[in-house]
């Protein structure tokens, strides 16, 4: 069951840049070894491409939503 305090034990110093190339790379190797056809691979990417955009925006969405909640909580409180 994860927690959340894995996290804490493994802080990732590596630049945005370098994270998103590393990730990147060993997903392109996975799929290229999955399958041989380029028709195949292309739509493969297309469909990983179009769920990540998917999860990014619906948690950038809730990112959002709870950071704009605490600021508003904050603001209150001061009052």
């Amino acid at each position: 069951m994860l927690t959340g305090l894995e996290l804490l034990n493994e802080i990732d110093n590596r630049t945005y840049s370098e994270r998103l190339e590393n990730d990147s790379k060993n997903i392109i190797e996975r799929i290229e070894k999955i399958s041989e056809s380029d028709d195949e691979r292309d739509k493969i990417f297309s469909e990983f491409c179009d769920a990540t955009s998917t999860h990014t925006e619906v948690f950038f969405e809730l990112g959002m939503k709870a950071s704009a909640r605490l600021i508003f909580q904050l603001l209150c409180q001061d009052n």
